[in-house]
């Protein structure tokens, strides 16, 4: 989770090459469907009833999560070649 808050923050190259300074377009910019979802993979279990709860439901919610180790590498790249 805070590596998609930080990932807001990533500052990017405008199309005239110099690098954009205002926060407000800089967070629309790298808004996307993946922080909402990772919020929602989150919070959404503790709505339900844990004592009532089935591992396979549980799961359902942490198996997202558990595949972004596979894309962190991906994400290091770009965060790298940024900074780089």
């Amino acid at each position: 989770m805070i590596d998609r808050v930080a990932d807001l923050f990533a500052g990017f190259y405008k199309s005239d090459g110099s690098m954009e300074t205002k926060l407000e377009k800089v967070m629309q910019f790298n808004i996307s469907s993946k922080f909402f979802t990772e919020i929602f993979i989150s919070f959404a279990p503790l709505f339900f009833d844990t004592d009532k709860m089935y591992s396979l439901v549980y799961s359902a919610f942490k198996l997202p999560r558990y595949f972004r180790i596979f894309e962190m590498d991906n994400q290091i790249d770009e965060i790298t070649e940024y900074f780089g």
